[in-house]
């Protein structure tokens, strides 16, 4: 029963585990997206700022141009009037190109202004001391790309200035060269967009590493321990893993002993399965041998009782063939013997061609000269053993010698 209880304790705490990480979640997705908003809005509201004081400057700009035009269109009517005969004309300058240049001077002022606004804001939060230093010095390079333009750009407005009073100031039909002007103002104007395009690229990429930058204080000690474990931990795994790869490399140091082992046994045992195989033969033809000798005697005893009977004249013949009947099991035991030696002859030879690829014919040549059974078996073993044909011929020498 205490078991089931706590069971059911254990399953509680599970399930509001999960509930307050899904909360913690959600909360973080809300507060996200309250920034995004909030950025938002304080960068439209600043863009409004500037436009409203755009705006104011155009005003008094714009005042400032019909009162020009007044005092000019006063003067010109102030003036004596001509005869009769002459129609009076006031010619005025063709005020286009100035109205074209001022339009675009306004256009990329709030161009300017938007870009300021943008880079004010984005500053607020690159500036702090705990910000990426990769961050830091790209805003740095950022804004120093803009302020030099914007530089240039209010030298333009101050130029555009002077021509502009210089053009409502005089009474001529043609207005001062506007070709410097919008040249400058043309560079100006291919430099926002393309500022505006790595401006934004940047706000992006700034506003992606968001989730990486935010670090709680707290949880700094918990990431300090969990990086201190991960990294003993990979210590172990290392120190395992190089203890497997040393009993790896044992393991197969002695695999490939054993290989080498083995293919020599398995020579050894091809060489004595080939001289089972010859002293079978050779017991074959033994036993060849005996079945034929009751024969053998069988006719040599009937040849001797036929001679006694004839005549006792012939004894010194009967007398030698019963020594040469006599003789032939002797005989018969130097056949095999003779036989015997020479396949092992033939076994020391294959196991020295084997292990030393070719045999002198001079070892050849000796080995056929020792005709005891007993040298022939150690040098057999001898050759099973021995380091090196050197070694093998000096033994087989001693022998023979």
């Amino acid at each position: 029963m205490q078991n089931t209880k706590i069971q059911t304790l254990w399953n509680l705490c599970n399930e509001l585990k999960e509930k307050r990480q899904f909360l913690v979640e959600r909360l973080k997705h809300t507060q996200d997206y309250l920034d995004e908003q909030q950025w938002n809005l304080s960068r439209e509201m600043h863009g409004l700022r500037q436009q409203t004081n755009s705006l104011a400057d155009d005003v008094s700009t714009l005042s400032y141009a019909v009162e020009n035009i007044y005092s000019l269109w006063s003067n010109q009517s102030n003036q004596p009037s001509q005869t009769s005969q002459e129609t009076t004309a006031v010619e005025f300058p063709d005020f286009q190109p100035l109205l074209e240049a001022a339009q675009t001077q306004q256009e990329l002022a709030q161009g300017f202004a938007d870009q300021a606004a943008a880079l004010a804001l984005l500053a607020g939060e690159i500036n702090l001391p705990d910000s990426p230093e990769l961050f830091q010095e790209g805003f740095q390079e950022l804004q120093s790309e803009f302020t030099q333009h914007y530089g240039a750009f209010k030298a333009a407005q101050q130029y555009f200035g002077s021509l502009q009073s210089e053009a409502l100031a005089q009474g001529q039909s043609t207005l001062p060269d506007f070709t410097e002007l919008n040249a400058s103002l043309s560079a100006s104007a291919d430099f926002l967009a393309s500022f505006g395009a790595d401006a934004e690229g940047f706000q992006t990429q700034w506003q992606a590493s968001k989730p990486y930058r935010e670090a709680a204080p707290s949880s700094s000690p918990d990431a300090s321990a969990e990086l201190s474990a991960l990294q003993t931990q990979s210590a172990e795994l290392a120190a395992q893993l190089e203890a497997r790869e040393k009993l790896l490399s044992d393991t197969y140091t002695q695999a490939y002993a054993s290989a080498v082992a083995l293919a020599e046994l398995q020579g050894q045992h091809d060489d004595l399965a080939g001289e089972m195989e010859h002293l079978m033969g050779v017991l074959a033809s033994f036993q060849e041998i005996l079945n034929q000798r009751p024969q053998a005697e069988a006719g040599a005893v009937a040849v001797a009782v036929a001679v006694s009977a004839s005549s006792h004249e012939n004894e010194d013949d009967e007398s030698d063939e019963s020594e040469e009947a006599t003789e032939t099991p002797e005989s018969d035991r130097q056949v095999i013997r003779e036989a015997v030696q020479e396949s092992v002859r033939k076994r020391i030879a294959q196991v020295l061609k084997k292990r030393f690829t070719k045999v002198p014919r001079r070892v050849s040549n000796l080995l056929k000269k020792i005709e005891v059974s007993s040298r022939l078996d150690k040098l057999f073993e001898l050759a099973l053993e021995c380091d090196s044909m050197e070694a093998f011929s000096s033994q087989l020498e001693e022998s023979a010698g």
